[in-house]
């Protein structure tokens, strides 16, 4: 038994390092899905999140008294048991999971202001198993608003010459996308998590049902404690068992005004959000 374990983990690890050669130079996969989303068939898909028959669950910082200025009803931007699944008219046997994500451009305290945030029931997937990370989601346009990088400029003018704007922000529909193991959501112990940046073209995909694929290998891997990162090594990554999934609104490289300006930022700086009003049907892991 103790050799079988052995082997498999040493199976996992190199199939791990394999994974890492072939899609070094590897990205996201975007295929427009041609009216509703697409009934998983794959036989080797483990299902993390499906609208229709899954808990909802995430986190939501946004009440009637603060956030001043966003966009939209409060109620827009709930997560979980306050959102619920609803219909979508298109495909009326559809169950989704309707919300508007928001992120932060100026602050980063709640930075992000709500998210998803599942925790995924299939014990012992190691992360080495697994090939592709698969949502299915619509972007809309009602309920979603993407600040130009004019607009931005023109809000944080006094900022310009400080600002590499091609570090800050493009204007685009961006997504952040973790993977972590167990005890990732205490931050006083260390942990493995798996990050990604997705970026989305608005303007191409807005109101149409898409399937974002995604390599695991073209995740960044860290491990994190208190915030703090540090590199993780790839015997630690393939034999870690996936526990958890979150999806969040982003800036274009992950960082807020406060980080680029640090000790100059302060509080009356003007704070704008990107919300992303998005319709999720479901999302899987696809093992090798």
């Amino acid at each position: 038994m103790l050799i079988n374990i052995v082997l498999k983990r040493i199976t996992l690890f190199f199939a791990f390092l394999l994974g890492q050669v072939a899609n070094v130079f590897a990205s996201e996969a975007i295929s427009l899905i041609s009216d509703c989303p697409l009934v998983e068939t794959n036989p080797n898909a483990v299902v993390v999140l499906d609208a229709k028959t899954s808990p909802i669950g995430g986190w939501s910082h946004i009440r009637e008294d603060n956030f001043p200025g966003l966009k939209h009803d409060r109620s827009s931007y709930a997560i979980g048991s306050r959102a619920g699944s609803i219909s979508e008219g298109s495909c009326s046997d559809t169950e989704v999971l309707q919300t508007t994500l928001v992120v932060k451009y100026s602050d980063w305290d709640q930075q992000h202001a709500n998210g998803v945030e599942l925790v995924i029931d299939q014990a012992d997937l190691a992360i080495g198993s697994l090939a592709y990370l698969v949502m299915d989601l619509k972007l809309n346009r009602i309920g979603s608003y993407i600040p130009s990088v004019p607009e931005l400029r023109d809000t944080y003018q006094q900022y310009d010459a400080q600002i590499n704007w091609s570090e800050f922000d493009h204007g685009k529909a961006s997504f952040g996308i973790s993977l972590f193991e167990e005890g990732a959501l205490d931050q006083s112990s260390e942990s493995l998590n798996l990050e990604y940046h997705l970026d989305i073209d608005q303007v191409r995909y807005f109101d149409k049902w898409i399937r974002v694929s995604i390599p695991i290998a073209s995740f960044e891997t860290f491990l994190e404690q208190e915030y703090r990162r540090k590199n993780a090594k790839p015997e630690v990554v393939s034999n870690a068992n996936l526990y958890g999934f979150r999806l969040t609104a982003e800036t274009s490289r992950g960082k807020q005004l406060r980080n680029i300006l640090g000790e100059q930022w302060h509080l009356d700086i003007p704070e704008v959000y990107k919300e992303l009003s998005i319709s999720l049907a479901s999302v899987s892991v696809i093992v090798k």
